[in-house]
C-alpha cells in the first residue's frame, strides 16, 4: 500500500464523514459529487484529487467503517 500524506489522509476523513452524512440524508443514488463538495465548501473538483468518483467514495467508507 502506498504511503499517504498525514494531511492528505486527513482530508480523506473529512471526505468521507461528509459523504456518509449526505449518503444518509438522500442515500446512495440522491447524493451528488456537488453535494458532498458543498457540505466540506470546497470545490466539486478538488474532490477528485482524494478519490476517483462517488463508488470509490462509498467503498472506502464502508472500509473504513469496518476498520
Amino acid at each position: 500500500m502506498p504511503r499517504v500524506h498525514p494531511r492528505t489522509q486527513r482530508k480523506r476523513v473529512e471526505i468521507l464523514r461528509a459523504a456518509a452524512a449526505v449518503f444518509r440524508r438522500r442515500g446512495y443514488h440522491g447524493a451528488s459529487i456537488d453535494q458532498i463538495a458543498r457540505g466540506l465548501k470546497m470545490a466539486k473538483g478538488n474532490l477528485y484529487y482524494y478519490f476517483r468518483n462517488k463508488e470509490e467514495i462509498l467503498y472506502v467508507c464502508h472500509d473504513y467503517s469496518l476498520g
